[in-house]
């Protein structure tokens, strides 16, 4: 079996397990929190991404419109009111009011009340899940990334959007903008999409070495006996791309997979990040690390040149988790995942604690923990 099939049987797995938003599965998969008689169940809900904006403003979005806005450092947690009641796979702010949630089925909705109140402002005729934001260094300026090239383009700070899509059917999971000018976009079938003049025209990345000669660890004959054929750029699926300069970047996808670039995306080497497990996200960390998220538990990090697990987090968590971010200060660290998993980092990623459910509970009118 290729591995894009692989891959894709293990993404259908993941999305029945609602990790994975797909434009394949997403009906009957993705948002899968339990909710009694049309309510939302903080401590039960799966959370699917998160903002941190400082120290004492957080923001995580997840199942049946699941919105929670942390504090104090992540001592105080609030079930914020939800504009919808399907899937939210999306979260960026700027400050501590204004911030826009992108869902299921193309919907986009922005606060300028700290998520006291929701205005949809979804583009027009768009209909495909919106999966992740990034904002260019003026923080008015959005981006959209979603299935089927869905491309979104905001340039007043989400309250209006413009479709700026490629028409093709490729499953687009992450966006990230180094400028105002400088950006880039990942999905399936190894795409890395590479803009220098604001998201007017977008070049695909094509020199990928140090991918190993098929997908798994066998030899030339055994490969040719049991029919396993050779891995390829098209066979990946990317869920995730950073920058740390605007030479230096990752991303990461199934399979473990880490891509790295050192000349602005000139040329990727591929490696794996000490693990064969699908990767969701990867981040930055204020200690110039890099941490990447993704199923059963696991947590890597990127320190001098070498990338290594977390066992303690893998050891204590057996979901995947799908979002994580930090202040720009390193007070401030969550992680967020399926099972109402949230995890709280005060030093820089070093060590992890989660959150109670108690407290997620207590969020709920009329709860308290």
């Amino acid at each position: 079996m290729r591995f894009r099939e692989t891959a894709l049987c293990l993404l259908a797995a993941l999305c029945a397990a609602g990790c994975v938003p797909s434009h394949s599965a997403d009906e009957a998969a993705v948002g899968s929190g339990a909710a009694i008689e049309g309510g939302i169940l903080p401590d039960q809900e799966d959370y699917y991404a998160v903002d941190v904006v400082d120290a004492d403003h957080a923001w995580i979005v997840g199942s049946y419109g699941a919105v929670v806005a942390l504090g104090a450092q992540g001592g105080t947690a609030e079930l914020r009111s939800a504009p919808i009641h399907e899937p939210l796979f999306c979260v960026s702010f700027r400050g501590p009011s204004t911030g826009v949630i992108g869902g299921r089925g193309g919907r986009i909705f922005r606060t300028t009340d700290a998520g006291q109140s929701w205005s949809s402002v979804a583009a027009a005729g768009v209909t495909e899940n919106v999966l992740d934001f990034a904002r260019s260094r003026d923080p008015h300026r959005l981006w959209a990334v979603g299935p089927r090239g869905t491309m979104l383009r905001s340039l007043d700070d989400g309250a209006t959007w413009q479709d700026r899509s490629l028409g093709k059917d490729i499953t687009l999971n992450g966006v990230t903008f180094v400028d105002d000018q400088e950006g880039w976009v990942v999905g399936e079938f190894g795409t890395i999409l590479h803009t220098v003049d604001g998201g007017e025209t977008w070049q695909r990345s094509e020199a990928i070495t140090g991918l190993p000669p098929y997908v798994e660890d066998v030899s030339a004959e055994v490969a040719l006996r049991v029919g396993i054929p050779p891995l390829t750029q098209d066979d990946l699926y990317l869920f995730d791309v950073a920058f740390v300069t605007p030479e230096t970047g990752y991303v990461v996808g199934a399979g473990g997979f880490v891509l790295s670039t050192v000349d602005r995306g000139l040329h990727w080497t591929a490696t794996r990040a000490g693990t064969r497990n699908t990767l969701f996200r990867v981040v930055p960390t204020p200690t110039d690390g890099l941490i990447a998220t993704g199923v059963l538990g696991t947590v890597v990090h990127r320190r001098a040149e070498a990338w290594a697990a977390d066992e303690d987090i893998s050891h204590r968590i057996f979901t995947w988790i799908r979002g994580i971010g930090f202040s720009a200060d390193g007070a401030l660290g969550v992680a967020v995942g399926g099972k109402a998993t949230v995890l709280l980092s005060r030093d820089q990623g070093a060590s992890w604690e989660r959150l109670p459910r108690e407290r997620i509970a207590a969020t709920l009118p009329g709860r308290s923990s």
